[in-house]
């Protein structure tokens, strides 16, 4: 039976069990509970004491489920468990992927906006010279320095989008 093991601070993975109750005391650490939180025919297994036993947060499924201690997912059939269904396993993965992806996309922004920024200064630096040295107007310089502050406020943005997709992917991950 293929289950989706979800321990505290790791990534989520796959491991292939005999479905055996020893198989799933010896995942989640002691007696099992089982849940049953989400839309899907899906059925998430713990260890019925795992906050008494003071084993660590794992996630928050609702606002008012907390899981403490390793856990697994697994499918429902009509009478027992059964293996995760293979859709599941692949939303799993695509959603560690876009999560990763939007964070790779978001430090790339970042980046670019440095070099913007660089680039904004070099240019108000030398509209400040020509400036001085009466070569440039007023309103160009204002303009150099209108165009430094949007640089500037594009890169903040960028480094409050990189945090926030961090927290994201460390989240999809369970690193959080």
């Amino acid at each position: 039976m293929k289950v989706i093991v979800v321990e505290p601070m790791k990534e989520p993975y796959l491991k292939e069990i005999d479905g055996s109750l020893e198989s799933m005391h010896e995942i989640v650490g002691g007696y099992i509970e089982a849940t049953y939180p989400f839309d899907e025919p899906i059925a998430l297994v713990c260890d019925e004491e795992g906050v008494l036993k003071g084993y660590p947060l794992n996630r928050t499924i609702t606002p008012y489920m907390t899981i403490s201690g390793t856990f697994f997912l697994c499918g429902l059939g009509e009478e027992d468990f059964e293996s995760i269904p293979e859709n599941l396993i692949e939303k799993m993965n695509l959603e560690l992927q876009q999560a990763a992806n939007t964070l790779d996309e978001s430090i790339l922004e970042l980046e670019m906006t440095r070099k913007n920024i660089e680039q904004a200064a070099d240019n108000l630096k030398a509209s400040k010279k020509s400036f001085d040295v009466g070569l440039e107007s007023l309103s160009d310089l204002l303009e150099a320095q209108t165009l430094w502050q949007q640089a500037y406020a594009k890169q903040v943005i960028a480094q409050a989008q990189v945090i926030v997709n961090t927290i994201r992917y460390k989240k999809a991950c369970g690193t959080l």
